[in-house]
């Protein structure tokens, strides 16, 4: 068993116990805003770093959050009607053909997605995984210093004020480049949390780098390919993030493949301590790592918004998981092409209405019933919106997967409506006897042939 001593932490929260600091019992974490607490040990500090310049219209912080039950997520089914059954669904052995003489435009950069390889246009006919044009969410600095806190999972702890490394069947393994040593021990840090949530038995592999992603931007990921129609998948005809596609089959499909790309920007000033004594003129690289592996092993969806035209499926026709449980407020399905064409202007206005929710039975029972709001401004943001949390779960214990982090913030967990929707969408939990048993609403998804290359 791995034990990291964080005692510096302990001492500066004035807190009664190690309990009460860097805690939360179950799926439930414990936070603590300590603005202006006259019990808070800070050092003389610089001033806070940068200011956000990517939106010119930033998002205020709800005063209102959701009410979040103590208890874990509740387990369950997702009592909806069976999906729809489209015609000739695609083959699991089916093949890509690749045109490479043809270069195409990057009909993703606005939503954030990234091509792999040389510009070319491939022809998709029947493959099972999909590849070339990969979606990637950003997590971006919030220009306002924070001392708000999320703690550890209470497995983290022992009493003796320790870091206790919980065993666990799920194995993330790292790829580094460009990491200091410390920056290594934090990004370890972020991924034994993950390990020690969910249960996997197959290995999920990340590539991990440094770059220069540009002001505001914090860091970025997403799965490194997706995968339909394998067998184990729950759902025909949806796309699924590797790594999930993985943990279902219960086998590698690509073994000659990463199953998560990551990047973290190089010009930031990070705190790589593993405690919650962010200074507040740096930023919690735990944190941040944390968050974008919740991308890269599935909280993201495949809309996309070209100058107000929506669509979905990587013009497949065929909707990522995330996206079978996301409605407007009126409960009707984005998927619902006699609502809303794919693609439509029909479809961009729900993207940009900041009325958009995911509705899944395990997210909803840890957001005390209600459904889970997601972020969509009403000026679409590529890797930002659809796929993160509404501003409404900032200062909550849910505020890991909002689209921003302030500098002396420290969130330690993805909290309970984040892995409520993980166990939606199909992952089994730690601690779970049984994987979830997925049922979606019906939709009227077309089927078009899509244009992705496999690299």
């Amino acid at each position: 068993m791995k034990t990291t001593q964080v005692s510096s932490d302990l001492s500066s929260t004035n807190m009664t116990s190690p309990a009460d600091s860097l805690s939360f019992d179950g799926a439930s974490p414990i936070t603590f805003d300590l603005t202006g607490s006259d019990n808070l040990t800070v050092s003389k500090e610089t001033s806070p770093l940068a200011v956000l310049n990517f939106n010119p219209s930033p998002s205020t912080v709800s005063s209102e959050a959701p009410t979040v039950p103590v208890s874990p997520a509740a387990t369950g089914q997702v009592d909806f009607p069976a999906i729809q059954t489209l015609p000739s669904p695609l083959k699991t052995e089916g093949k890509l053909l690749q045109n490479t003489g043809e270069s195409v435009d990057d009909p993703f950069h606005d939503m954030g997605m990234t091509k792999t390889g040389s510009s070319a246009l491939g022809e998709m006919l029947t493959s099972s995984k999909v590849g070339g044009f990969l979606p990637k969410a950003s997590l971006f600095l919030d220009p306002n210093p924070s001392r708000f806190r999320v703690g550890l999972p209470t497995n983290f702890l022992t009493s003796t004020g320790q870091v206790n490394f919980p065993t666990s069947n799920t194995v993330i393994n790292v790829n580094y480049t460009g990491f200091t040593p410390a920056a290594q021990t934090a990004f370890q840090f972020a991924v034994d949390i993950w390990e020690s949530l969910l249960d996997s038995s197959v290995p999920i592999n990340v590539n991990a780098s440094f770059a220069n992603l540009g002001s505001g931007i914090l860091g970025q990921a997403g799965p490194e390919d997706f995968f339909i129609n394998f067998s184990g998948a729950p759902q025909t005809n949806t796309w699924y993030p590797i790594a999930l596609a993985n943990s279902l089959a219960g086998q590698d499909l690509d073994p000659t493949a990463s199953d998560i790309g990551s990047q973290f920007n190089s010009n930031f000033n990070w705190y790589y301590g593993l405690d919650n004594n962010v200074p507040t003129n740096q930023i919690s690289f735990v944190s941040v790592v944390l968050h974008e592996l919740g991308h890269g092993l599935g909280f993201l969806g495949l809309m996309d918004n070209q100058s107000g035209v929506g669509s979905w499926g990587f013009g497949t026709g065929f909707p990522g998981i995330y996206d079978r449980f996301t409605e407007n407020g009126s409960g009707q399905s984005l998927l619902n092409t006699s609502l809303f064409p794919n693609p439509s202007t029909a479809l961009g206005s729900q993207l940009t209405s900041n009325n958009i929710f995911f509705d899944g039975s395990n997210a909803n029972a840890a957001n005390g019933g209600n459904r889970v709001k997601l972020y969509a401004p009403s000026t679409w943001s590529g890797g930002s919106s659809y796929s993160h949390l509404d501003e409404v779960f900032n200062n909550t214990p849910n505020a890991l997967m909002t689209y921003s982090i302030g500098s002396g913030e420290s969130i330690l967990n993805p909290g309970p409506v984040t892995l409520g929707l993980f166990k939606d969408m199909g992952w089994k939990l730690a601690g779970s006897s049984t994987n979830p048993t997925l049922a979606i609403a019906a939709t009227n998804a077309d089927q078009s042939r899509g244009y992705h290359r496999r690299t």
